[in-house]
C-alpha cells in the first residue's frame, strides 16, 4: 500500500465507525464517458454525507502531495454550498475538521 492508500483506509475506517455514509471515488477510464461535461476532474477521493446531513468531500494527500487547481476549486465550491470539504494528510486532519459537527 502507498502512504496515501494507508491514510485513506484509516480515514474510511474512522468514518464508518462514526456513522458517515460515504464511498471512495472511482476513477473511470471509459472513453465513452471521459468527455462528458458531467465528469469532474479533481473530484475528491472520499465523498458522502456526514451525520449532520451535510455533504462530505475529502481529498486525501500523502505528506508532501500536490493539490491541483481542479481539486482546490471543487473544495472551495463545496464549502461555499455548505458542505464539509477539505484536504486531509492524516486521520487527525479529518477528526479535527469534523470534531463537534454531528
Amino acid at each position: 500500500m502507498t502512504p496515501e492508500q494507508i491514510v485513506k483506509k484509516q480515514i474510511c475506517d474512522w468514518l464508518e465507525l462514526n456513522g458517515a455514509l460515504f464511498t471512495l471515488h472511482v476513477r473511470t477510464f471509459n472513453r465513452k464517458f471521459s468527455s462528458s461535461k458531467h465528469m469532474r476532474a479533481g473530484w475528491p477521493d472520499i465523498h458522502g454525507v456526514w451525520k449532520d446531513g451535510r455533504a462530505l468531500l475529502i481529498e486525501v494527500k500523502a505528506k508532501g502531495g500536490t493539490i491541483s487547481e481542479e481539486q482546490m476549486r471543487i473544495i472551495i465550491k463545496a464549502k461555499s454550498l455548505g458542505g464539509h470539504a477539505f484536504f486531509a494528510y492524516s486521520l487527525e486532519d479529518v477528526q479535527r475538521e469534523l470534531k463537534g459537527k454531528s
